[in-house]
């Protein structure tokens, strides 16, 4: 089967960047079960220029092998692809409903994925990326791949380890960490306990900014938070970001998902929505946007030498926003 489109590009100016102090990159998750609107977000996404989009799973409502889940998905997204806009996938969890072995064979064959096809990482200017696949429990478990049996968790810690020389380093997958995430309930989907226990403490030690997840259709940004110590770090913290905004349900069963959190900053529900990140040397501005173009989060990172932050767009209180309004 031909891939459906080539995601790996290993010339100079993708490596490097255009511009290696100047990077602009989309983010948004779940895509699937939104295919009359997503036309519009991928209008939006056109607008924005990116350099690229990270999109943490859940493309499809997979069915096992049947095709025919990822013929709607690529006839959705074709804008995207025909303006050239490289996008970065992940597997969420609707990325292998039905047959799991054969949903990932449909996977390995629809895109052109670097490194181990469901987990990889790339450059892009200062920037380094990792891609994990967080989902079914496939964290802690080896893969059987071409290249034999891999472990991602030690594939993982090799990765940040090999990264150190990146100015700014980012995390994206699929289902947020059981330790700082929104939803409580099993309806609208546990957080998963391994992430908590390895990707975000290592995350923190080793100085990445931002994380950025799916699986729960709302947006969701924390404070910066020492997961291992379990307080906020204004200073030296990883920074936690729901972008589940390529879909808008939103079920909070339990009524204290209703209640933000000690670590939430900013939640916003039932609008979908995506996460823009201009990165100009030692500064990273952010803003999320919904379909209207409308600004709802904003914050800036300025770097140090030293790897500490500066932020600003900080609420001095959590800000909980429905359809763009204050709960």
């Amino acid at each position: 089967m031909r891939k459906t489109q080539s995601i790996t590009d290993t010339s100079p100016e993708r490596a490097n960047g255009k511009n290696a102090e100047k990077l602009r990159f989309c983010v948004v998750a779940d895509w699937h079960g939104a295919h009359e609107p997503f036309g519009e977000l991928a209008h939006r996404l056109i607008e924005e220029r990116p350099e690229f989009v990270l999109v943490p799973g859940d493309l499809v409502n997979a069915k096992g092998g049947d095709p025919a889940p990822w013929e709607h998905f690529f006839a959705g997204i074709r804008p995207l692809i025909e303006a050239g806009i490289t996008y970065y996938p992940v597997p969420g969890n609707h990325d292998f409903d039905g047959d799991i072995a054969a949903a990932q064979h449909e996977w390995i064959e629809r895109f052109d994925l670097p490194d181990n096809k469901f987990f990889y990482s790339f450059d892009s200017g200062r920037a380094h990326f990792t891609g994990l696949c967080v989902t079914k429990g496939m964290f802690i478990h080896e893969f059987d791949l071409s290249e034999g049996r891999i472990s991602q968790r030690k594939w993982f810690e090799g990765d940040l380890e090999s990264s150190r020389h990146a100015r700014w380093r980012f995390i994206f997958h699929h289902e947020p960490g059981a330790a700082f995430c929104r939803l409580s309930t099993p309806n609208d989907g546990l957080g998963l306990a391994e992430v908590s226990e390895s990707v975000e403490p290592l995350a923190f030690r080793e100085g990445v900014d931002l994380i950025f997840r799916g699986h729960q259709h709302l947006y969701e940004r924390t404070y910066p938070v020492n997961p291992i110590e379990k307080v906020r770090d204004d200073r030296r913290g990883v920074v936690l970001i729901t972008v589940g905004g390529g879909n808008i349900n939103y079920r909070p069963i339990d009524p204290a998902d209703a209640v933000p959190k000690w670590f939430d900053a900013v939640i916003s529900v039932h609008q979908m929505h995506y996460l823009t990140i201009q990165l100009t040397g030692d500064r990273l501005d952010a803003e999320a946007k919904n379909l209207a173009g409308e600004v709802f989060d904003r914050f800036t990172i300025q770097k140090f030498p030293d790897g500490s932050r500066e932020w600003k767009g900080l609420p001095p209180t959590p800000v909980f926003l429905v359809e763009n309004q204050p709960c």
